[in-house]
């Protein structure tokens, strides 16, 4: 007889080393838990007396205020407690419990802290959002920035049509706006992608704007004008004598903007390039719509999977809500610290005067209304692309078209 041979399965975990690890864990929280049971009532104290020692310090100048300003102060007080430090308050609150359910109370818990910054995705979602952000704010500015430059300091034809026309995309939706460069760029019911794959015959995807470049595209085109209008106000209120004397003493043009355009202007960059920061960073349309499908997440995003998961996990929410708020006031801090490193450079001259226009030179007229036309173009995409499906052209790619937008359409509805 032959011996029976029993599979070589291993060594197997033993029972007391599951429940080991599931007591060190359970002491490990609560640790976490005594430890900020006994600092809550240390900082409650210590906010406690900040706010009485205020309090004291504004009394002498309440008592000398008269009964409007009196009523000013209290109304200013009212306003920005509703407007920002309930919401401020309620998100810190409400990142420090756990979700609440049927079976199950809320309770004090720091998993979502955990969950938020020390979880495998934080790296990654901290990635996207930053690059979606900084990409939109470049590109935004650097559209705006140009078009500023050229109405207010070159003597492009028509300034008061193109400076009209780019208040048009900011009343424009967000959501509409992007849903029209779907249309546009999608790789199966975009139109472009249809055209190219036709006229070349093939099924390559040329356009993805399911993708973080077509994100930062999206979203930059769309904030261009509020660049726009910023840098505007920036080089009417720059003094243009010291760019007249560079030019006197014989600078070119991209040396003078360099050296003397630039720089002025660089305490409205810095803010413009902070709001538009800012605003990326909280934006939803776009990521929802063009990153949702492919996979890509940021904050904002996230914080929509996070509300709209089975518990509803608020706290988790509010947790990502602190990470924007963080980088925000990292942002205000470093915007304050440019400015004031500028002010040096901000020349107030006494008596205004007209800029000297830089001419174009002998270039062909629908070169210099090209602005013009790319903003028209731009404003009427919105109104056109939805209804992209009615024209005579898409007939032409036959029923796939139609059947792929009626499934976007759908999954649209289902945000």
């Amino acid at each position: 007889m032959t011996e029976a041979t029993l599979p070589n399965t291993g060594p197997q975990p033993r029972p007391a080393d599951a429940t080991r690890a599931l007591l060190e864990a359970t002491l490990k929280r609560a640790r976490w838990t005594i430890f900020w049971e006994r600092l809550w009532p240390a900082l409650t104290s210590l906010a406690t007396a900040i706010g009485l020692f205020l309090a004291l310090s504004w009394l002498g100048l309440w008592l000398w205020l008269p009964p409007l300003g009196r009523a000013v102060v209290v109304i200013g007080f009212a306003l920005l407690t509703l407007g920002a430090l309930v919401p401020l308050g309620f998100m810190l609150w409400q990142s420090a419990l756990s979700p609440e359910t049927a079976a199950s109370a809320a309770r004090f818990t720091l998993d979502n802290y955990r969950t938020a910054y020390a979880s495998a995705d934080t790296a990654r979602l901290l990635a996207n959002s930053l690059q979606f952000a900084c990409g939109s704010a470049v590109l935004a500015f650097s559209f705006g920035a140009v078009l500023a430059w050229i109405n207010e300091r070159t003597d492009t034809p028509f300034k008061a049509l193109f400076f009209a026309l780019t208040l048009v995309p900011l009343i424009i939706p967000g959501i509409l706006f992007t849903v029209s460069w779907i249309f546009l760029g999608s790789p199966k019911i975009g139109i472009v992608n249809l055209v190219l794959q036709r006229i070349f015959d093939t099924d390559a995807v040329f356009i993805n704007i399911y993708s973080i470049p077509g994100m930062i595209w999206v979203d930059g085109l769309h904030y261009s004008p509020m660049a726009f209008l910023l840098m505007t106000a920036a080089f009417r209120a720059m003094d243009p004598a010291l760019e007249e004397s560079a030019m006197m003493s014989g600078a070119t043009l991209p040396r003078i903007l360099w050296r003397v355009t630039i720089r002025l202007a660089s305490p409205a960059t810095a803010a413009a390039l902070l709001i538009l920061f800012v605003r990326a960073l909280e934006s939803f349309e776009v990521p929802a719509l063009l990153g949702l499908p492919a996979g890509i997440e940021v904050y904002t995003s996230a914080i929509y999977d996070a509300i709209h998961a089975y518990p509803s996990e608020i706290g988790l929410a509010s947790a990502y809500g602190v990470a924007l708020l963080v980088i925000t006031s990292l942002c205000v801090l470093l915007n304050l610290r440019i400015v004031d490193a500028r002010k040096a450079l901000a020349h107030q001259p006494a008596l205004r005067e007209l800029p000297q226009l830089v001419s174009i030179g002998p270039v062909p007229l629908a070169l210099r209304v090209m602005p013009l036309v790319l903003k028209a173009h731009s404003d009427a995409i919105p109104d056109e692309c939805p209804h992209f499906l009615d024209k005579p052209v898409v007939h032409l790619f036959g029923p796939l078209a139609r059947e792929e937008s009626n499934d976007f359409v759908s999954s649209v509805n289902k945000l």
